[in-house]
């Protein structure tokens, strides 16, 4: 059997009509969870993150961030001259949204202080240490991975 040119148009139309809504269904099924539900506002607000991270890059020696595996806990390092602080440590994971966590850590008399990591999950996060210190706020960010 032969079929004119007019079904055949007909034929392509309909499979490429279905192929669209089918992906349309697709798309609406999955959950985008990528961006944080406070992008706008940290968009607001970049002016002064930018001014707080070039003064904690002044800083002498530079704060530094490391997790100790073994014990689960984050090795947070500041200035001596910061011992007493209050640091406020949000722990960002781009990759999961319910994996975000929020803690405020003091800082020592020797510029160190630890955060308990049990619970988090095992993923990579981006810690942002915010604090203030002799009327100037400072700001850290680091990329960590979880094990």
């Amino acid at each position: 059997m032969k079929l004119n040119w007019g079904w055949r148009i007909a034929i392509v139309y309909t499979t490429f009509a279905l192929g669209t809504l089918s992906f349309v269904g697709f798309a609406l099924t999955k959950d985008v969870d990528l961006v944080r539900p406070d992008y706008y506002e940290q968009g607001l607000r970049h002016d002064d993150y930018a001014a707080a991270t070039a003064r904690a890059q002044t800083l002498n020696p530079l704060p530094t961030a490391n997790i100790d595996h073994a014990s689960r806990k984050l090795m947070l390092s500041l200035p001596p001259s910061m011992a007493g602080a209050e640091v406020s440590v949000e722990m960002y994971c781009p990759s999961q949204l319910n994996a975000d966590r929020q803690a405020t850590i003091t800082i020592n008399a020797d510029g160190q202080s630890e955060l308990s990591l049990s619970g988090y999950a095992a993923a990579p996060y981006v810690l942002t240490a915010t604090w203030t210190f002799g009327g100037q706020t400072y700001r850290f960010q680091h990329s960590l991975t979880l094990r």
